[in-house]
């Protein structure tokens, strides 16, 4: 499901973005 596949690609996103500034980088 494309709406699906969109909100996982987001989600993956958002965590990458998230543990970014965590640590700082």
């Amino acid at each position: 499901m494309p709406v699906l596949d969109a909100a996982l690609l987001f989600f993956a996103g958002f965590l990458s973005g998230a543990v970014n500034a965590i640590a700082g980088g």
